[in-house]
């Protein structure tokens, strides 16, 4: 995410008002004020400040409520907490959860950190344009992909290099496991 979708030299509020425009001519009923928006973000506080004053937090999360001006279902966001500090990183997460959980907004994160893909709940790790592996609630797996293929999360190449043979085997419990030769 950045700030370039934003009007420097508006306020945060009328960033968001600007970009509710079109949705209010095409649905004049289902647009919230833009106060609602910020109040959701946490930018009361920055509602009458211009756009070019604001810390870089702060500007990421005018950013979002600009995105959600018109009530997506869908919210894409690529790097959304790139060169932020811990707590300013932390308040777009705290948006991005609060966004997701009391707007049930879909959101895809794009990120290189780790940390931000864990907070957001499900993490889908794309490796060589395929995906590579899924995390969810703290756990990574691999996923077998339509074709049968596996691409086993990195930490696991070193136990078992390219040409390790692995065998799958069955307990009588139904479990698998591995077994390396």
């Amino acid at each position: 995410m950045s700030a370039r979708p934003l009007l420097p030299y508006a306020t945060v509020r009328a960033n968001v008002w600007l970009a509710q425009r079109r949705a209010v001519q095409v649905r004049p009923g289902d647009v919230e004020p833009p106060e609602h928006i910020l109040s959701l973000l946490g930018l009361m506080g920055y509602a009458h400040k211009r756009v070019d004053e604001l810390p870089p937090g702060a500007t990421q999360l005018a950013a979002l409520a600009a995105a959600m001006a018109s009530s997506p279902g869908l919210l894409l966001v690529d790097e959304p907490t790139s060169q932020l500090d811990r707590a300013a990183r932390d308040e777009v997460l705290r948006a991005l959860t609060a966004i997701n959980s009391e707007r049930g907004t879909t959101i895809v994160a794009v990120t290189h950190d780790p940390e931000v893909g864990e907070r957001l709940g499900r993490v889908v790790t794309i490796r060589d344009g395929r995906v590579g592996a899924e995390g969810r609630g703290g756990r990574e797996f691999a996923v077998i992909a339509g074709d049968g293929t596996v691409q086993l999360p990195p930490e696991m190449l070193d136990a078992f290099p390219p040409g390790t043979l692995l065998a799958l085997e069955q307990d009588a419990d139904g479990r698998f496991t591995f077994v390396a030769e």
